[in-house]
């Protein structure tokens, strides 16, 4: 979601008539063009987008077959270095019972500092629900200050068609998502794609 809030990447609609009439609709990815200066780890992703528009569960699948099913390979291969490199996170060598040597991942201050604003973001996030019902005009403007926050926060996905159709209807730009297509039909074909459990993120790491 970074590379959509960032406009490098943007996610577009095409409904075809289906099954007695009924339309249906396909998401697709496709690249603004290709950042000079991106960092190693955003052009790990981009090495895996077509140069041509493509559907977005191919790019999921196309994804898990380099960097594996739950992405752990992206995560520890580019996104870690990435973040060390930022001054975010450091490794600790450490020995566990006093005996064996591993290497665990800590937040640096910096990255302690961005850990605890994205907490306050969570947290502003999670209103949201309360917001749509009782201030929809509040609620939107919150979710477009949030951008790609919203995805952070699994209690709001019964509410991603009601928070689209507020957007919709206030007329926000929402360049987190480009809302040429909704949040709830995204998060479909993440589900369909990733599975609805969210799956598990395999431990390791230790960081704080």
């Amino acid at each position: 979601m970074d590379l959509l809030s960032r406009g490098i990447i943007t996610l577009d609609k095409d409904k075809k008539p289906g099954f007695l009439g009924i339309r249906s609709a396909q998401v697709f990815v496709s690249l603004t063009g290709q950042p000079t200066h991106a960092a190693a780890h955003v052009q790990a992703v981009l090495a895996v987008i077509s140069t041509k528009p493509v559907v977005l569960t191919q790019f999921i699948l196309d994804a898990q077959r380099v960097f594996g099913a739950g992405m752990y390979h992206y995560v520890g291969k580019h996104l870690v270095p990435a973040l060390i490199t930022q001054g975010l996170l450091e490794l600790r060598a450490e020995k566990k019972f006093g005996i064996f040597p591993i290497t665990r991942r800590r937040h640096t201050p910096a990255g302690e500092q961005l850990r605890q604003h994205l907490e306050q973001q969570i947290a502003q996030a999670k209103t949201l629900p309360d917001l749509l019902t009782t201030n929809p005009t509040e609620a939107g403007i919150l979710a477009v200050s949030l951008g790609s926050v919203l995805w952070l926060v699994p209690e709001l996905k019964a509410h991603y068609r009601r928070l689209s159709e507020v957007l919709e209807r206030e007329d926000h730009t929402f360049d987190a998502l480009e809302l040429t297509v909704d949040l709830w039909e995204i998060s479909d074909v993440f589900d369909s794609s990733f599975g609805s459990d969210g799956g598990s993120d395999g431990g390791g790491g230790g960081g704080d």
